[in-house]
């Protein structure tokens, strides 16, 4: 983590969860971190020491609540996606690295009915991040890109669920956000040779 000691992070989602659990391992790892999410004034209480989305619930579903997710997981990652890597590109920025938080929703088929619009928004990032990877070995950029997929984490995501109450959820077998933020960390602290592409993370007894 050496190499990114002073350097400049951006964390969206930093706000709440696991965003802003990322934030507090990166300054803990000496870099500068921009944070940015909705809620702008709980991002600046932030110091050294996910966005929680709406009920997903589809179909049947509202459209603006398709929307939200859909904008969220998917056109907001490819904006700032986009921006950042032509800002490195530009300042010739060779060693930048892309780090999507996807979902192990992404990785399997949708569970039921209640998670198929979050989970397609979430295959969309994979396709998206190989995409990504494959314009920027078209460029000859040692740009790397990866994404953390991780089981139930406990955010306050459920706050927003319908069909789960809290209490249901803290039986679960989850896991915290600081478990995420390990493992970006540790895809970071790779050397510049080798590209984590894609950490999946269960918790014991995760039954998908």
């Amino acid at each position: 983590m050496e190499r990114y000691r002073g350097r400049v992070a951006m964390v969206t989602g930093a706000s709440s969860g696991i965003g802003a659990a990322i934030v507090q391992a990166l300054l803990r790892e000496g870099l500068t971190v921009v944070g940015v999410a909705r809620r702008i004034h709980r991002v600046k209480v932030q110091h050294i020491s996910q966005d929680a989305n709406s009920d997903t619930s589809q179909p049947p579903g509202k459209t603006e609540d398709w929307k939200r997710v859909l904008d969220v997981n998917v056109l907001g990652l490819s904006i700032c996606t986009r921006e950042a890597v032509q800002d490195m590109l530009s300042r010739g920025v060779d060693d930048g690295f892309i780090i999507h938080i996807n979902s192990v929703l992404g990785h399997v088929p949708a569970i039921d009915d209640v998670v198929v619009i979050y989970s397609a928004s979430k295959h969309a990032v994979r396709v998206l991040l190989e995409g990504l990877r494959l314009d920027l070995v078209a460029k000859k950029s040692r740009i790397r890109v990866g994404q953390i997929s991780p089981g139930a984490v406990m955010t306050e995501i459920w706050d927003y669920q319908t069909k789960f109450s809290k209490e249901v959820a803290v039986a679960m077998a989850h896991m915290q956000p600081e478990d995420v933020a390990a493992a970006v960390v540790y895809m970071l602290s790779q050397h510049p040779r080798v590209q984590v592409y894609d950490i999946i993370l269960r918790p014991p007894g995760c039954v998908f």
